[in-house]
């Protein structure tokens, strides 16, 4: 799997996943997921909901990787990626791979999801241009 990485401060993830669940920055959640990094060894669920679970990847210079997910990704309902969102990632994948539009298009199309909405000639273009502007 291609990934990208960011690195922040143990306050700064918990905020981040605090925000993506709709939780306040800085509050009770926030200091839970800063407290179970502290301690995660490999998995941690925090919860039943997206992001609550906590996963460290591995190391990279000394640094713990760790992502946010969900405990059983695959219970959850499927949906085709909006253009905004398929963007973004190949715009990761292009900055940190410095992949082709031809080579984010393929690597998006592994992804049952995308195959069930965008083609192989929409991704291309898509990854090629600007940022789409969101629908009202």
């Amino acid at each position: 799997m291609a990934g990208r990485s960011y690195l922040l401060t143990v306050e700064q993830f918990a905020d981040v996943i605090a925000q993506e669940t709709r939780r306040p920055p800085g509050g009770e959640f926030a200091d839970s997921i800063a407290a179970a990094i502290d301690e995660l060894a490999d998995r941690q669920v925090l919860g039943p909901d997206r992001y609550e679970t906590l996963t460290l990847l591995g190391e990279q210079d000394g640094v713990p990787l760790v992502t946010a997910t969900h405990a059983d990704p695959s219970s959850l309902p499927s949906a085709v990626p909006s253009a905004t969102y398929l963007w973004w990632i190949g715009t990761g994948l292009r900055e940190s791979h410095g992949w082709s539009s031809e080579q984010i298009a393929a690597y998006l199309l592994t992804a049952p999801a995308v195959r069930a909405g965008w083609t192989a000639d929409e991704l291309v273009t898509l990854a090629a241009g600007e940022l789409p502007t969101l629908r009202p």
